[in-house]
């Protein structure tokens, strides 16, 4: 769920007029952020007591 918005964000960069060097750099950082936000709390999860 967390993950989603930094999914649908990539659109913005990948349509974006710019150079072909530009369009990676955003593109990469919301898919990170994307999957930090989806990772860490699983992780978390998995490392709590009694979880």
């Amino acid at each position: 769920m967390g993950g989603a918005p930094a999914v649908l964000s990539v659109a913005g960069p990948l349509s974006a007029d710019t150079d072909g060097a530009t369009v990676p750099t955003p593109t990469v950082m919301h898919l990170v952020v994307g999957a930090g936000a989806i990772l860490a709390p699983a992780l978390h999860r998995r490392h709590r007591p009694g979880g």
